[in-house]
């Protein structure tokens, strides 16, 4: 066990959910020097204990994002103090995960999508992959996950909020992170890796094109649907919103979203709209 931020290298993978992400995290886990954890989730709570809406609990939100915000003002540094007792909060959880092997930590959260800019400040020195993919695809997908039963209003908030929040933290952040579209992962993955690893100052080892289907992640949390259903990088979830959007009811919803993500948006993802 490493002790808390001794040589250990945080790795962010920044997504909506159902992008390819735990296929990426796999590959990379793939590498003999990275360790990762299925969804960790651990710095959602307390950077959101800053926002005064976006939690429900027992207790009242409110009156805690009150006392953490009256709390942080009175610190020496403000903020800067919170955000490094954070990131000491996540170091130290990290540090129990990492080797001197395996310096490199990999979390790979897609609710990240919503803390993006608030994360980059508690970790300015991390390595940050950003990853998209086609929204329609991405709808598809999460319809397909969930057996495709209508669950709109459970996932919705994913390409509003979700998605704007990436794309604002993408378009500040430019020189700082490496960004990844899913469909050129698929289509050139050893192309596609050779440059994220270049960027992450890792070796490109072959091995992860194929070794990545041993990876066995333990946990409640990620995709399952990709694990068992392809042993390889495959290219069928390209074309597989086709079917699912198989209603006009699917189909007048992705235009809505496309509309509301629009033209300039889509184009900086990668993806024209015409298309």
């Amino acid at each position: 066990m490493a002790a808390a931020g001794a040589g250990m290298k945080p790795i962010f993978l920044l997504s909506l959910p159902r992008s390819g992400s735990t296929l990426l995290q796999r590959m990379l886990a793939a590498h003999p020097r990275v360790a990762t954890l299925p969804e960790p989730w651990v710095l959602i709570p307390p950077l959101y204990a800053l926002r005064k809406k976006g939690v429900f609990a027992e207790y009242n939100h409110g009156s805690l994002n009150a006392a953490v915000t009256d709390f942080v003002g009175a610190l020496p540094h403000g903020e800067a103090d919170y955000f490094a007792a954070v990131r000491h909060f996540a170091e130290s959880l990290y540090g129990c995960v990492v080797t001197q092997d395996k310096p490199y930590f990999l979390d790979k959260t897609p609710r990240y999508c919503f803390i993006a800019n608030e994360l980059i400040k508690v970790f300015p020195e991390a390595k940050y992959v950003l990853l998209w993919r086609n929204p329609v695809a991405v709808l598809s997908s999460r319809f397909h996950s969930f057996g495709n039963r209508w669950r709109w209003y459970n996932y919705k908030v994913d390409f509003y909020a979700g998605l704007n929040t990436l794309v604002e933290f993408a378009q500040q952040n430019r020189e700082r992170i490496f960004t990844i579209n899913y469909e050129t992962l698929v289509e050139s993955p050893e192309t596609t890796l050779q440059g994220m690893l270049d960027y992450l100052e890792l070796d490109m080892q072959p091995a992860l094109l194929h070794d990545f289907v041993k990876v066995n992640l333990q946990g409640r949390m990620g995709d399952k649907t990709g694990v068992t259903d392809y042993s390889a990088v495959a290219n069928q979830p390209l074309h597989k919103w086709r079917e699912t959007l198989c209603n006009p009811l699917r189909v007048q919803l992705a235009r809505n979203m496309l509309k509301t993500i629009g033209q300039s948006r889509l184009e900086f993802m990668g993806y024209d709209l015409a298309e």
